[in-house]
């Protein structure tokens, strides 16, 4: 059995429009929501193993809060440029590298990579229009090695999204 956390990164400032697209911060909403879900996360689900993330500084301000729930430091965090608006083929590509043995994985990215694969991985009786910003997923696979990942082998566990936080 693996198991795989998907974490969108929270939503992200607009403010500063000249600023590179891999350099935005989050906005305060964006924080908020990080510090709720990672509560709300924690109290569901066992911390990662390994926590895979995007380089982009949005990935980067989203993940703290689940860090410290987890009781996880930055050092345990694997940043990659490559992760940086990977498609859904590329972020499959990185997970069948993985090691075995280390799950759960978390990892931190962006859309529309996360949505694609989440719907790729997933059985057909699953589909995710939008893996909104901070969304989180659990998937279930059954199979013994990250290599095996394959289309529609995955079930979805949990679906958390901060709309539901803020009723």
């Amino acid at each position: 059995m693996q198991t795989l956390y998907l974490l969108r990164h929270a939503k992200s400032s607009w403010r500063e429009p000249e600023q590179p697209d891999h350099a935005r911060p989050l906005k305060k909403k964006g924080l908020r929501h990080s510090e709720a879900m990672a509560t709300q996360v924690a109290a569901l689900l066992p911390a990662p193993k390994r926590v895979l993330s995007s380089d982009a500084e949005r990935c980067r301000e989203t993940l703290p809060p689940f860090l410290k729930v987890w009781d996880l430091n930055e050092k345990q965090v694997e940043y990659s440029r490559d992760l940086y608006l990977a498609t859904d083929s590329q972020v499959l590509e990185i997970l069948r590298e993985l090691p075995d043995g280390e799950e759960p994985v978390l990892l931190v990215g962006h859309n529309p990579g996360l949505t694609d694969l989440a719907n790729r991985l997933t059985r057909d009786d699953f589909y995710l229009e939008n893996l909104v910003t901070c969304g989180f997923l659990q998937l279930d696979f059954d199979i013994e090695s990250w290599s095996e990942l394959s289309p529609g082998s995955a079930e979805l566990k949990v679906n958390v999204k901060p709309k539901t936080l803020d009723q």
